[in-house]
């Protein structure tokens, strides 16, 4: 990303996907909470979640290189008993801008820490697939998951613009997400007005 102040144009793209449905598709390898075997909580009916997010809150810092250090804090209340959750970090976005113009940008993820909980990680081709929660216990009634890694974006896919394209709570969860708070902190003030779009996984437009 070249220094904003260089630019004339600044292009802030960010995606916030809010699921306020159970029903979502989910990522190979990475589809919501281990139950008390360690496989999937994919099982679970619609109408009966293993788990739903209270309050989902991402913190974002973008650099001037494009790369973003992000914590969030995922509160979950558990409605059967399940080791913990699943989060799901894409390697690979598909970018769709307003203008109908794509990209595919590969993403790398450094620096991963959990705070809060015992965790391990697995890798598929798109996801980093980060099992959260104690493997010889149950989660309590009310947990809260705290997480932050780095994400390169990489070389900006623009030529007149500097973009910042994200999904701000990802996809790959089988639950519902009530409330959803994030605070973005650019490098540089910049030209325009950011643009949003929310809706469940998979929506086209929202």
């Amino acid at each position: 990303m070249r220094l904003l102040q260089r630019i004339k144009l600044f292009s802030l793209i960010i995606v916030l996907t809010v699921a306020s449905i159970v029903t979502m598709a989910s990522p190979a390898g990475a589809t919501g909470a281990p139950d008390a075997s360690g496989s999937s909580s994919s099982r679970t009916s619609a109408s009966a979640p293993a788990y739903t997010i209270d309050n989902y809150d991402v913190d974002i810092t973008v650099n001037q290189f494009n790369r973003l250090h992000i914590e969030e804090t995922i509160k979950a209340t558990f409605h059967q008993q399940r080791h913990g959750i699943v989060r799901s970090l894409a390697k690979v976005n598909h970018v769709a801008r307003m203008d109908g113009s794509k990209s595919t940008v590969n993403a790398k993820i450094s620096n991963l820490k959990v705070l809060s909980h015992r965790f391990t990680t697995g890798e598929s081709s798109n996801f980093t697939n980060i099992k959260i929660g104690d493997p010889s216990a149950y989660a309590k009634t009310n947990e809260t998951y705290r997480l932050s890694y780095d994400y390169d974006l990489g070389t900006d896919q623009l030529s007149r613009a500097d973009e910042f394209y994200f999904n701000i709570i990802g996809a790959g969860w089988n639950t519902g997400i009530t409330k959803v708070d994030f605070h973005i902190t650019m490098p540089e003030e910049f030209n325009g007005k950011p643009g949003f779009s929310t809706g469940a996984y998979g929506m086209r437009s929202g």
